[in-house]
């Protein structure tokens, strides 16, 4: 059984210039699914082994492509192994050109994800139609090396409700309609020693759910020239 691998993924500036890539790269959608590898005809999670949405073709029974599986459909990103060998060491350049041979294969609940050498420009593209991000991966490094994860963010400032100083984190809520909105807690690091309870605080993060709170929300700095009544909730 291939493990899928540990993936440290780097942080990136905002700023699409900025992006500290040299040489060969390519950027793939990044799809907000979950992670699984289609294994010799098996459809396997981290943790738990998921229903195929559809028959299999006779070909992908000796291969193993990493994906995300989302509302019913397997979204390719890679190939681990094909015609019962493993392929995870050769560079993704050649990977991604084993994946372009079988994609016509794919049945209808097979896709693969959209792959550019434009970073900047898929980046643009996927955030402008709401989705997630993308992830840079060098073309001449092995599965599940080099890859950096660049997430569409947006800022909040948040109002610091209560602090927990063994967590070195805090509380946090903002205004809408009048009433304290809970946005969860949000890990303040090195910065903990200088907010308050009641400080204004700059917070990045992913989206919203539905409780209000923020998905993914990190530090970003302290806003002593905010009021903390113009802490107002947007979507």
């Amino acid at each position: 059984m291939i493990e899928l691998p540990s993936v440290e993924y780097a942080a990136l500036p905002e700023h699409l210039d900025c992006w500290p890539f040299a040489g060969e790269w390519v950027a793939q959608e990044k799809i907000d699914g979950v992670r699984a590898l289609l294994e010799w005809g098996n459809l396997r999670g981290r943790k738990l082994n998921h229903t195929l949405p559809g028959a299999l073709p006779e070909a992908f029974r000796t291969a193993v492509l990493d994906g995300e599986l989302k509302d019913g459909v397997f979204h390719v990103f890679d190939v681990v192994a094909l015609d019962g060998a493993e392929v995870s060491r050769k560079p993704l350049s050649e990977r991604l050109e084993l994946l372009a041979t079988l994609t016509p294969l794919f049945p209808d609940w097979m896709r693969p994800v959209a792959t550019s050498r434009n970073l900047a420009g898929l980046y643009a593209s996927v955030v402008a139609s709401g989705g997630e991000g993308v992830v840079v991966k060098k073309l001449s490094a092995g599965w599940g090396r080099e890859w950096h994860k660049a997430k569409r963010l947006v800022t909040h400032d948040l109002i610091v409700e209560s602090l927990d100083a063994k967590k070195r984190s805090a509380s946090c809520y903002q205004w809408r309609d009048g009433t304290r909105l809970d946005c969860g807690r949000v890990n303040l690091g090195m910065a903990f020693d200088s907010v308050a309870v009641g400080s204004v605080i700059e917070v990045a993060a992913m989206a919203r759910h539905a409780s209000g709170k923020l998905r993914e929300a990190r530090f970003v700095r302290l806003r002593n020239d905010k009021p903390a009544a113009d802490c107002v909730a947007v979507p």
